[in-house]
């Protein structure tokens, strides 16, 4: 599935296949509709949803934790969708480089009884990020490598840290977050990604998104 980007987390290859190519022709009127709905996409609003970024935070305890993760639910009320660009992540220990990997469920999914040994398929690494990070309570950018397309329904998300760790508050005061668009509902989080789980707690981030119209096209060919 190295075509469309698309990785099982416990896939360790790649596995390539060919697929037939096809001459393709596009008239006038096509490719103006195709490059008025990328049009559309690129100059639409970005919006954000925040979590509690910094008040009374804990985290993992090391920098070098294995492959530490949070996990949520995403609900995408927005009836055309949206496509995630980027995350400000609230990581300690700033100045380290690392890689910040981020899990969806198929729609219809939740992390909810899947983060412990989860079943092949269960989780697909939909994109990543490279960050340097800027230490407790202060943003840490996130930038996609590739855009997160999103259509309305439920998702199982988590991200998962390598070589850095997350921060997170544990969920006694406020465990959903929403605006017109989507819903977060928190969560939890491990030492060690797909392993034991520690319940009620939320994710320290704010996430930056486009809410698409009906008229955009998802050419990202990954959902």
């Amino acid at each position: 599935q190295a075509e469309d980007g698309i990785r099982d987390y416990k896939v360790t290859g790649v596995q390539t296949c060919a697929l037939p190519i096809f001459r393709a022709t596009m008239n006038r009127t096509t490719a103006f509709s195709v490059l008025f709905c990328l049009a559309a996409a690129a100059t639409a609003p970005s919006q954000s949803i925040t979590t509690l970024f910094a008040a009374s935070t804990n985290g993992h305890t090391t920098p070098t934790a294995v492959r530490p993760s949070v996990s949520f639910d995403l609900n995408v009320l927005n009836p055309a969708g949206i496509q995630i660009n980027s995350f400000n992540l609230n990581c300690p220990y700033a100045g380290l480089s690392a890689k910040v990997e981020f899990y969806f469920t198929d729609i219809g999914g939740t992390y909810v009884n899947n983060l412990t040994s989860p079943a092949a398929g269960i989780w697909r690494l939909r994109s990543t990020a490279s960050v340097v990070t800027a230490g407790t309570d202060n943003i840490t950018t996130a930038l996609l490598d590739k855009p997160i397309v999103l259509r309305p329904g439920t998702y199982g998300v988590t991200i998962l840290y390598k070589n850095c760790t997350g921060r997170y508050f544990t969920s006694t005061t406020q465990s959903v977050f929403s605006n017109s668009d989507v819903v977060i509902s928190a969560g939890a989080a491990q030492q060690t990604a797909w392993t034991t789980a520690i319940n009620a707690r939320v994710p320290s981030f704010t996430m930056f998104y486009t809410a698409l119209s009906a008229n955009v096209v998802d050419f990202m060919a990954d959902v």
